[in-house]
């Protein structure tokens, strides 16, 4: 039997595995940077709210809507390419 070559992740499904264990308000950033290419004022504004209330409240939980491999791109663009714009709040 051959094997099959294990298909490399994109760096889009490196970060939703990252983001697993990343918290939900985080999760739900990364889905709105995802699908719409940045954060606009309203997302700021919402995640911030989101981020206030806190996460053990049922009625903010069921208001997240987390990073998950439906919101990745089918076949992305091989030659896009992937910028690293800043890092902050290092420990």
């Amino acid at each position: 039997m051959k094997e099959e070559k294990q298909k490399e992740k994109t760096v889009l499904e490196t970060i939703l595995s990252w983001s697993e264990n990343r918290p939900q308000w985080q999760r739900d950033a990364l889905r709105r940077i995802v699908l719409n290419g940045q954060l606009d004022r309203s997302d700021i504004k919402e995640l911030t709210e989101l981020c206030k209330q806190g996460i053990n409240q049922d009625n903010v939980q069921s208001s997240f809507v987390p990073l998950d491999a439906s919101h990745l791109p089918a076949n992305p663009d091989q030659g896009s390419s992937v910028s690293l714009v800043s890092i902050a709040d290092v420990n």
